[in-house]
């Protein structure tokens, strides 16, 4: 019984750490490094959604193709169709979005260079003491169906 009962508060204490290491829901500018020179994120965006984190990272170019959550030798194993793709932004910069697990830990993360046609190792570190409110606003001006302009 008593280990059913340390089981039980073992579990609540891990639900909490986690709900408790997730902003609140929104969307956020947040700083990230990552251990590579030529793998530079220019801009990242970071949304919560029930404690659940996504990050929107822009590249400063177009060189990779895909993204996948762990090392070089695991993404080579998993099937393609585990393996997140870009999409362009406006200035056909690549963009990827990826679930984080944590802010302020290293996140080990695979790169597919379309050039060389191979996967790279990388670290990439989210930290939560560069989040600020993010106000999304799409390339034509429309957000909520409401159109925002400067020049009225």
């Amino acid at each position: 019984m008593k280990r059913i009962v340390w089981l039980l508060i073992l579990v609540f204490c891990i639900q909490t750490a986690i709900a408790e290491s997730a902003p609140a829901d929104g969307l956020y500018s947040i700083g990230v490094s990552s251990n590579a020179k030529m793998f530079k994120i220019v801009d990242c965006i970071l949304r919560v959604e029930d404690g659940r984190m996504t990050a929107v990272l822009t590249m400063s170019g177009s060189g990779y193709g895909y993204l996948y959550q762990g090392t070089s030798a695991e993404a080579d194993a998993a099937p393609v169709e585990s393996w997140t793709p870009y999409f362009d932004n406006a200035d056909g910069k690549h963009r990827f979005a990826i679930e984080i697990p944590a802010l302020d830990e290293e996140i080990s993360m695979a790169s597919w260079s379309i050039r060389y046609e191979k996967w790279y190792d990388r670290s990439l570190q989210f930290f939560s003491n560069t989040l600020s409110s993010y106000r999304e606003i799409a390339p034509d001006g429309v957000y909520s169906s409401v159109i925002i302009s400067d020049t009225e």
